[in-house]
């Protein structure tokens, strides 16, 4: 999309990105070595189990498990990192970065996710 405040040299590198986006979309199907290259371009040279779900299923790679509690409302947009744990009856606001644990009952917003209110 467009912005015109933006420096031309930035918008310039988002259309590079959505360029290469739309090409890797194309050719993951297809063509897995050139997949692999073009997300090398997009994001620089990443580890290759990054691009081998073998060493996903062998635990190679793998993160902690996300435990959410019974009534929990997470608004749109929100991240929780691995390991982190809401409790229950808790509200998350729109946009919030969840990384580190949410006490049971209470309001949670922002980036990082902190406590606004018992509820």
């Amino acid at each position: 999309m467009y912005d015109r405040t933006l420096p031309s040299a930035i918008f310039e590198l988002q259309q590079r990105a959505a360029r290469l986006s739309a090409q890797f979309l194309t050719a993951y199907g297809e063509d897995g070595f050139a997949a692999q290259e073009i997300a090398r371009e997009l994001f620089g040279d990443l580890d290759e189990t990054a691009f081998v779900p073998q060493s996903r299923r062998d635990k190679l790679e793998a993160a902690k498990p996300i435990t959410i509690g019974d009534n929990v409302w997470l608004g749109g947009g929100v991240i929780v990192l691995p390991g982190v744990t809401i409790g229950e009856n808790s509200v998350i606001g729109a946009g919030a970065v969840v990384t580190k644990d949410i006490p049971a009952n209470c309001v949670a917003v922002g980036n990082p996710a902190r406590v606004i209110k018992s509820i």
